[in-house]
């Protein structure tokens, strides 16, 4: 595993506790499995050019995978915000600060590159019980 957390980190405890991991379990109809927690900065660059997860890609963990992003300051236009394809038109998630957002990552999807000034998110991915993914954290004894 990569990353390792304190059990009292509240990252950590919102995915695994409280109205998150409720709504993770509902979309699942069980028990989900949280993938990992984590904070993203995204810090902004002067010559976009896109690689990684700023590519149209799909997440392969589960199908579906269910992902949440929490925007404490929101996110502009300028900052990257993701992009999801909805088939018949694409979204982009532009969103006022406090925006706790859903998504299934197992649909096509990209992040932005950001401009502006930094885009800062928390993070959680939640998969079903049988994904043989394993969590990409460990939990601090």
């Amino acid at each position: 595993t990569g990353s390792v957390v304190s059990a009292d980190d509240p990252v950590y405890r919102a995915g695994i506790e409280g109205p998150l991991k409720v709504i993770a379990d509902e979309f699942y109809g069980l028990q989900s499995r949280l993938l990992y927690p984590d904070i993203w900065v995204v810090r902004p660059i002067t010559e976009p050019q896109r690689r990684g997860s700023q590519q149209w890609h799909r997440d392969p963990e589960d199908v579906p995978i269910l992902k949440a992003f929490y925007y404490p300051d929101g996110v502009e236009p300028d900052q990257g915000p993701l992009e999801y394809d909805l088939i018949d038109r694409i979204v982009t998630l532009a969103a006022p600060p406090q925006t706790v957002a859903f998504f299934d990552a197992s649909h096509l999807h990209r992040g932005g590159y950001c401009t502006g000034r930094p885009r800062i998110s928390a993070c959680w991915g939640w998969v079903t019980p049988a994904s043989i993914y394993p969590s990409t954290f460990s939990v601090a004894a």
